[in-house]
């Protein structure tokens, strides 16, 4: 299950609600020292939630069907729609339904898991708007709350390039730029990385008609097919076929688009009828963003394998056995764990196995 402080937590981020610090206890059962503190008080000033008659708002308890119907509706900007003088749980949930904020909501004894609650929250995001014309109302097609309400606006299409490289064979882009579908956004780094050559869905920011690049609230892979194999299976990649080893032992085929894109670290490389030679140590991810059976985008990420010896702050260079990394030739660089976690140039330490991989 959510807890009601977590489902507040997500509808204060999906709405991109700066966070109004707390200055004082607004419930009885909220301290300052309270890790939602901050997010209850920004939910409270924008008027999300009032808490109980008690003067307590149970944080900590899991996020009902009533609960979230009402603070869907409000955090929409929806409450217009209400009957007159009624504010009761089952005319918060009929606006809910009619707005379709319960579509595929799956519930269980009237409290929301976090299947739920995900579903819930996609289906806020894509709620149409109503209109009344000579006593009547009506769905407006086009126009949903958030695009209505707070300039908030969906998208759909392939993720062409980013900070990372760009599969149509251009240079990199800037800092937080991304291009989909030809047209420019602004988005985390670490995350378009992951996504280049997927088909995405994601929602951008319209409110600030002067900028050129709308920045990128959230995004997310929409049907793709992902096959990711060490490089070390590979057998030969050429023009229209991968052929790659399956646990050691069975060889098997993959089908590419005869024009797929194929990325080494970033750089579009050609790959002809004679096939590309395939690195050592590495990594690649091969992408279906059309559901055809047939790979579009292939992505390889090469990597040199070394042991860390020690790092000089003050010469800003990464030593390894036989060679080192001067990071003051580089604009950026990132640094993960085996699970992905971000880390700090300080946390490498000696004797570190690092897989060291670089981009143009």
């Amino acid at each position: 299950t959510i807890i009601k402080g977590k489902f507040l937590e997500y509808v204060v981020n999906m709405l991109q609600i700066g966070l109004i610090p707390a200055t004082e206890q607004r419930f009885y059962d909220v301290p300052l020292t309270s890790s939602y503190a901050d997010i209850v008080n920004t939910a409270y000033s924008v008027g999300l939630t009032k808490g109980n008659a008690d003067g307590t708002l149970a944080v900590d308890t899991p996020i009902t069907m009533n609960e979230a119907a009402v603070i869907a509706v409000r955090a929409l900007g929806a409450s217009i729609l209400l009957p007159k003088n009624d504010n009761s749980y089952s005319a918060y949930l009929g606006v809910a339904t009619r707005l379709g904020i319960f579509e595929d909501v799956r519930i269980s004894g009237g409290v929301l898991n976090r299947e739920a609650v995900l579903q819930l929250l996609y289906n806020t995001l894509n709620a149409k708007c109503i209109a009344t014309y000579d006593g009547k109302e009506f769905f407006l097609e086009d126009v949903t709350i958030l695009s209505e309400y707070y300039d908030v606006y969906k998208g759909e299409g392939i993720l062409q390039a980013c900070e990372y490289g760009e599969i149509y064979g251009g240079g990199s882009l800037e800092d937080r730029c991304v291009t989909i579908d030809g047209k420019s956004y602004k988005y985390d780094n670490i995350t378009a990385k992951k996504l280049l050559g997927h088909r995405v869905k994601f929602y951008y920011d319209a409110s600030d008609r002067t900028v050129d690049a709308p920045e990128i609230i959230c995004i997310y892979s929409h049907q793709n097919e992902v096959l990711t194999l060490n490089t070390e299976d590979v057998e030969l990649h050429r023009q229209g076929v991968l052929k790659y080893r399956e646990d050691n032992s069975h060889l098997r085929d993959v089908r590419l688009e005869a024009d797929a894109l194929t990325l080494l670290n970033g750089k579009r490389i050609a790959v002809g009828s004679g096939g590309m030679v395939i690195p050592v140590y590495g990594t690649v991810s091969l992408v279906d963003n059309d559901n055809n059976g047939a790979y579009d985008v292939i992505l390889y990420s090469e990597y040199t394998l070394a042991i860390a010896t020690g790092y000089s702050e003050q010469d800003q260079k990464l030593y390894y056995r036989k060679g080192v990394v001067e990071l003051e030739n580089y604009d950026k660089y990132y640094i993960f764990d085996k699970d992905g976690k971000q880390l700090d140039i300080t946390d490498i330490t000696k004797d570190a196995i690092l897989n060291i991989s670089e981009n143009g």
